[in-house]
């Protein structure tokens, strides 16, 4: 894994959360990074290379938004929060949420 994580992922990292927690019916939704557009599963591959710890309150954004989700999907489905405190690990939560609600919007089974 790369030693540290830029500033900048951090900054696009921290977009997708906030992009994630506001749209609710679309996964379309694109973060600039490095001056293009990715999607938040893009970003979210970005950072699951980086082990360094991500602070606090994205730790806390994940998991409201896991438990957030699970009230507003209503689908059953169990996401559990990350396994550390790492970038890897809170991103590797945005991705499955955000993989679930891009297989929902598509009407894909989603099998995670």
């Amino acid at each position: 894994m790369p030693h540290a994580i830029p500033e900048n992922l951090c900054v696009a990292f921290k977009d997708a959360l906030e992009i994630f927690d506001l749209s609710y019916v679309s996964p379309l939704d694109d973060v600039s990074f490095g001056g293009k557009d990715y999607s938040i599963e893009e970003i979210c591959d970005f950072v699951m290379g980086y082990s360094d710890p991500a602070p606090e309150e994205i730790y806390d954004d994940i998991c409201y938004l896991i438990t957030e989700y699970k009230g507003v999907e209503r689908l059953g489905y169990t996401f559990d929060p990350p396994k550390d405190q790492s970038y890897s690990s809170v991103a590797a939560c945005l991705y499955k949420l955000y993989t679930h609600r891009e297989h929902r919007f598509y009407g894909i089974s989603f099998t995670m």
